[in-house]
């Protein structure tokens, strides 16, 4: 090479390196996409609830909303759909609600009484547990069905577990995520049923499942029998419940006809889990010049 050409070639990759340069700055000043500004929160109703309303929990799969009132010792509950009310009875001095929206159970700690006041959300029917002194804080564990009431005057905690009077002799169990979360718009999950009839165990011929709610049409596991696959509907990021239950079948699926249409109904089970959303991928940007 001579000196003629290596001095063009010194020049073509100076020019080179000005273009890359000159790109990259003037990328730097290009100015800042426009991002809408999120329209603020306002009030869209006022519903009226009693004296000195202290706590406040809400039932997603119900759409109600419970309040504790502690001044008129009784709870507001409203339905979501119309915020229409109603009033229920409690214990001296409510401060706390929690929700179990598996069970449609609401559990009021009454700091003046020193016992929980346990609803059913159903009909609103209540009953009364013993607790220590002061309750305030209650929280809900709609996995294991286990109530923790946290007494302030006793330094101690309560801890209820409900009874059933006559549980289903079927079961079904939600095989868990791995990490309890998934990254998929519409996560699919393994159901398995089983029985302790005994000593004659019918066959289980269809698993039921559903998410966020169990009121409503439920979906069919497939296959079907006592173990098959189910996948949700879209769901949004966030923490969602999977509701599950088996049948020995029978089951009519309009309307209960014909002989024989008399199936037992298993235990329902709820998994929690979170949805995460899709991860975003940034490819990195390659200069080539020519």
């Amino acid at each position: 090479m001579n000196t003629r050409e290596a001095r063009l070639t010194v020049l073509h990759t100076w020019l080179r390196l000005a273009w890359v340069t000159g790109l990259a700055f003037g990328l730097l000043l290009l100015p800042a996409p426009i991002v809408p500004r999120a329209a603020a929160d306002t009030a869209t109703a006022t519903v009226a609830a009693e004296t000195n309303p202290l706590a406040v929990a809400v039932n997603p799969v119900t759409n109600k909303i419970y309040l504790a009132n502690w001044g008129s010792n009784n709870v507001t509950v409203i339905d979501g759909t119309d915020n229409s009310t109603a009033t229920v009875t409690a214990g001296t001095a409510p401060g706390a609600v929690a929700v179990n929206p598996v069970t449609n159970k609401i559990y009021i700690a009454n700091s003046g009484s020193a016992n929980v006041t346990v609803i059913d959300g159903t009909d609103n029917s209540t009953a009364t547990v013993t607790a220590g002194t002061y309750p305030w804080a209650v929280a809900v564990n709609p996995v294991t069905n286990k109530i923790y009431i946290a007494n302030s005057g006793s330094a101690n905690v309560t801890a209820i577990t409900p009874v059933r009077a006559q549980p289903s002799p079927i079961t079904t169990n939600i095989t868990p995520l791995p990490g309890h979360a998934t990254v998929l718009p519409r996560p699919s999950f393994s159901l398995s049923a089983s029985s302790t009839f005994s000593p004659t165990t019918p066959l289980i011929r269809h698993i039921y499942y559903q998410v966020d709610t169990s009121t409503g049409p439920w979906l069919k596991a497939s296959p079907a029998g006592a173990s098959g696959n189910g996948q949700t509907p879209a769901l949004l990021p966030g923490t969602h419940l999977l509701f599950a239950f088996a049948v020995d079948g029978q089951e009519a699926t309009s309307i209960n006809t014909g002989q024989g249409s008399s199936p037992v109904i298993g235990q329902v089970s709820a998994y929690h889990f979170l949805m995460n959303g899709c991860c975003q991928t940034f490819l990195p940007l390659t200069l080539k010049p020519r």
